[in-house]
């Protein structure tokens, strides 16, 4: 069957609803423009422009900020570093300056005699009385 032999359609048109107006929105204008003026959008361009301007500023600060704070973390480090190899070296010292070897050293430096024979001093809680 050709197309050419269908039976012409009625075109189908049926009304949309009206909408109650509401009293909320009665003193509001009219968003329509009138019949013939043109929308220009240059307003909505220049907006969105600065919205998308003012966003890209921000996200600069942010990047800005968080590098200057990376900058600081590693001062920081780099200095905790050299704090902690400084409590390192303090500490190798007073464990070499407290070593057997070298307090033996120093006691003879001072005068002091190495014992010959060992004594021992024995403390009685009796006192004599006078």
């Amino acid at each position: 069957m050709a197309i050419s032999q269908l039976p012409a359609s009625r075109a189908i048109t049926r009304e949309l609803p009206t909408r109650p107006s509401l009293r909320i929105l009665q003193g509001l204008p009219s968003l329509r423009t009138a019949p013939g003026e043109k929308v220009t959008s240059g307003a909505f361009v220049i907006l969105m422009g600065s919205i998308a301007f003012v966003g890209l500023l921000s996200l600069l600060a942010i990047n800005i900020l968080m590098t200057q704070d990376a900058f600081t973390l590693q001062h920081l480090k780099h200095q905790t570093n050299i704090i902690n190899d400084q409590r390192d070296a303090v500490v190798r010292q007073a464990a070499n300056m407290s070593s057997p070897a070298h307090l033996a050293s120093s006691a003879i430096k001072l005068g002091m005699k190495p014992a010959s024979q060992l004594t021992y001093i024995t403390l009685n809680n009796e006192m004599p009385v006078k």
